[in-house]
């Protein structure tokens, strides 16, 4: 083949391409111009004028993703296919080489012709990545067909209480802007009356990315319906077109990264509970680890969204946490009862000493509070050391008043021993003159007069310069004593039997916890276990139940 042969075959392809493409574009302004057509006018829906335009749509999801839980958002790439009838735009196909059919995907060709200014509710932007695609068919009868792709980033009503086991109703609805219904109207499909509104919503073949799948629990995974909104400046009705794609989640995923680890934690916490409490590094350093722990994956839950409420993924770790929380209040007591079931047991030891110290310390501020008090129900603190007359009981012994009249008496003289362990700071066995002295302010007796302490010290320890606890009973009941109608009606200075029954029952169990201590640690072990069971059965059949359902409201 010559070069001039081939040069002139390109030039007569080339001349039929143009003729090609000219014929559509001088038909297009021919009937155009035929027709007076004015793009600004909405077409008429009859003959006469009468009645709303009506729209058959119809919707093809090309591909949804990044279903963001915490944004409340979805992408979605969207094929919408708009059909009507316009009378303005018909021809005679003989007049144009046969041709019944324009299509047209410039956008100035397009922007010739009325189209209805359709939009999308709940949008936040279009998605500049993906290119916009449209086009528009029309057919020598006046039929219109207005195809387009869109790329949105769209909003969603959610409700995330259950997550991760969620259901999402997340919609597409679209109407037009402008024109009210009794102007303008949508119906799905091109059957008149919505009747194939089933088909003009399609899908393509795994068209979900994410973790987010088609609900298979639901009724319907997609629901296309007719609706209307009414505009708050004008009271317009609008029509609303609305497919509503129900989704549920792919949870494995928090299977593993959430519930798994958190129970481990939880179980490593429990193991604690046999470890020996003497070994207080290697049991606290377990328990501190798994808290640590379960407070980080507690973070991480609360990370993945934000919302007002608790969801099941944010409750499920909070309940392992508190009871690994548990595991460490449970030592502190069990540690606290082994020292003080040590102080019990080792009355002459150091450390039962400074416990006596602290108890009696305590004791004498009570007693300070009962020299101000009035009771009815009153009885002595502490017995006089002789009294009235007629009685029988002048000149006696102070302790031999005490063995008398050990029920009507709030102190016992163990107690009052106590009062002698609070003075004694030095932990001899005797107080001496300065030792009183410098507790005054703990056994209240800043108001009596220095000379006076020294005469009855000196009476009391027989000209002596220390007291032994007996002399110190001697010395405390003759520098303080009471009025008879004196006393306190609290029942913490109360004798035991006179006592509530709940202080009663409190002083057991403590007496009964510091005896055996490890009783706990012994409960523990098998409680916890039968606890985190009832507690997994009680999470996983609530959840399956639909505890708290609160299900999203679908687009409004």
């Amino acid at each position: 083949m010559t070069r001039t042969t081939a040069q002139r075959k390109g030039l007569l392809l080339l001349i039929h391409a143009l003729q090609g493409w000219s014929v559509p574009v001088g038909m297009l302004d021919h009937v155009l111009q035929a027709k007076m057509y004015d793009r600004n006018l909405m077409p008429p829906a009859q003959s006469d004028g009468s009645g709303p335009l009506v729209i058959n749509a119809s919707i093809s999801i090309q591909e949804l993703w990044d279903v963001a839980a915490k944004e409340k958002t979805f992408n979605v790439e969207v094929d919408l296919v708009q059909e009507w009838s316009d009378p303005r735009l018909t021809w005679q196909q003989q007049q144009f080489q046969g041709v019944g059919e324009l299509v047209l995907d410039r956008q100035a060709d397009i922007d010739k012709i009325w189209i209805p200014d359709t939009f999308w509710f709940h949008a936040n932007h279009y998605i500049k990545k993906v290119r916009m695609q449209i086009y528009l068919r029309v057919t020598s009868e006046g039929k219109v067909q207005l195809s387009r792709r869109d790329a949105l980033e769209m909003r969603c009503s959610m409700n995330l209480r259950h997550f991760p086991f969620d259901t999402q109703h997340c919609g597409l609805a679209f109407g037009s802007y402008s024109q009210p219904l009794h102007k303008l109207d949508y119906r799905w499909d091109s059957l008149a009356g919505g009747q194939g509104a089933a088909n003009a919503f399609t899908t393509r073949d795994n068209f979900l990315r994410g973790e987010m799948c088609l609900c298979t629990t639901c009724k319907e995974a997609i629901k296309v319906d007719r609706g209307t909104r009414t505009s708050r400046n004008t009271n317009f009705t609008f029509r609303k077109m609305v497919a509503i794609i129900n989704l549920q989640r792919h949870n494995s995923r928090y299977v593993w990264t959430s519930f798994l680890p958190s129970t481990a934690v939880a179980i490593i916490a429990y193991c604690s509970y046999w470890i020996a409490p003497y070994a207080a590094p290697a049991r606290v350093s377990v328990v501190v680890v798994s808290s640590l722990t379960s407070a980080t994956l507690l973070q991480s839950a609360k990370s993945y969204m934000v919302s007002p409420y608790m969801t099941a993924l944010e409750l499920f770790v909070l309940v392992h946490f508190w009871f690994v929380l548990l595991a460490m209040l449970e030592y502190t007591l069990v540690h606290f009862l082994l020292s003080y079931s040590f102080e019990l047991h080792h009355p002459n030891s150091h450390a039962a000493k400074v416990a006596r110290q602290r108890k009696a310390e305590r004791r004498l501020l009570g007693l300070r509070e009962l020299r101000e008090e009035e009771c009815e129900n009153s009885r002595p603190l502490l017995p006089l050391p002789s009294g009235p007359e007629g009685d029988g009981s002048k000149g006696k012994p102070m302790r031999e008043l005490q063995r008398g009249a050990l029920y009507d008496i709030a102190f016992s003289e163990n107690e009052l021993r106590d009062f002698f362990a609070a003075t004694d700071k030095s932990c001899k066995g005797r107080v001496t003159l300065q030792d009183i002295e410098h507790a005054v302010p703990v056994l209240g007796l800043e108001d009596v007069p220095q000379t006076q302490l020294h005469h009855h010290f000196q009476n009391a320890s027989c000209n002596g310069s220390v007291l032994d606890p007996a002399e110190f009973v001697d010395f405390m009941a003759a520098i303080t004593p009471l009025h008879a109608n004196s006393g306190s009606a609290r029942g913490v200075h109360m004798p035991l039997e006179l006592q509530p029954w709940k202080v009663r029952g409190a002083r057991w169990v403590a007496w009964k916890l510091a005896d055996d201590p490890l009783i706990i640690d012994r409960n523990m072990r098998l409680w916890v276990f039968v606890v985190e069971v009832l507690w997994q059965l009680f999470y996983w059949i609530v959840w399956q139940s639909g505890w708290e359902p609160g299900e999203a409201a679908l687009v409004s």
